[in-house]
């Protein structure tokens, strides 16, 4: 019934593909005084916040996005919203929070703004 050897050059790789989610427009806002860059997503907050340090450095300590909301790009634009306020006033950043840490290796061009 089934060959006994099987030629592997006649195998096709099998793709996984995710369901289609749909790409919403997010609205970056940015609460200065809670220290917050936030985002309504599905009825609830996505959230990238900071302190500064002594040294008026920006420390981006946290990053949250609903789980429903998950793998849809949001947690870049709340971090690219606060590094680029970052650059525009001169501060540092200290990227405490690993979400922060791994969109500066994926984008180097933040490099330059690190504590």
């Amino acid at each position: 019934m089934f060959p006994r050897t099987l030629n592997v050059t006649s195998l096709r790789p099998v793709r996984h593909f995710l369901p289609n989610k749909k790409k919403m427009e997010i609205k970056i806002n940015h609460d200065q005084e809670d220290f917050r860059f936030f985002a309504e997503v599905g009825g609830e907050e996505a959230e990238l916040t900071y302190t500064f340090t002594e040294e008026e450095e920006m420390d981006f300590d946290y990053t949250f996005v609903p789980e429903g909301s998950r793998g849809q790009g949001i947690a870049d634009k709340l971090v690219k919203a606060g590094l680029e306020f970052a650059r525009r006033n001169e501060y540092k950043v200290i990227p405490s929070c690993p979400v922060v840490e791994a969109f500066v290796e994926r984008h180097p061009t933040y490099k330059d703004i690190l504590a």
